[in-house]
C-alpha cells in the first residue's frame, strides 16, 4: 500500500468514512462503506435537493417579477401607442380640413381676379 493511503494518514472519516481504495483493482470500496459515510451522503443529497428547491423558487418569483414588468410594459406601450394614434387622426383632419380650406382660398381667389379682368391663364 502506498504512503498516501497508510494508517499513518487516514482518509477524514466525515467526508469519506471507512471508505479506503481498494488493493485489487485500484478504486474505492464501497462495499466496506460504514453508516456514517451513508448518513454524510443523505445529508449532502437533502442539502443539495434543499438548495435546488431554493433556486427553484427563486426562479419561479423572479419568472413572475418578469412577466409583471413585461405586462406593464405592454401597458405603457400601448397607452402610447393609443394617444399617438389619436394625435395622428387628429392631424390627418386638421390637414384635410387646411386642404379644404385652402382650395375654397383659392377658388375665391380666382373668382375675384376674374371678375376684376386680372386672370391671364
Amino acid at each position: 500500500m502506498s504512503k498516501l493511503f497508510s494508517e499513518e494518514m487516514p482518509f477524514p472519516d466525515m467526508i469519506w468514512g471507512d471508505i479506503r481504495p481498494s488493493e485489487q483493482s485500484g478504486t474505492a470500496a464501497t462495499d466496506n462503506m460504514s453508516g456514517g459515510a451513508e448518513k454524510d451522503v443523505s445529508r449532502l443529497m437533502e442539502s443539495f435537493e434543499a438548495k435546488k428547491q431554493i433556486r427553484r423558487r427563486q426562479n419561479t418569483t423572479a419568472s413572475a417579477r418578469f412577466r409583471q414588468r413585461r405586462k406593464e410594459r405592454e401597458e405603457e406601450l400601448t397607452k402610447k401607442y393609443e394617444i399617438l394614434n389619436n394625435k395622428f387622426k387628429d392631424m390627418e383632419k386638421l390637414t384635410t380640413h387646411l386642404t379644404a380650406e385652402n382650395n375654397l382660398l383659392k377658388g375665391l381667389l380666382l373668382k375675384e381676379k376674374e371678375s376684376k379682368g386680372l386672370f391671364l391663364g
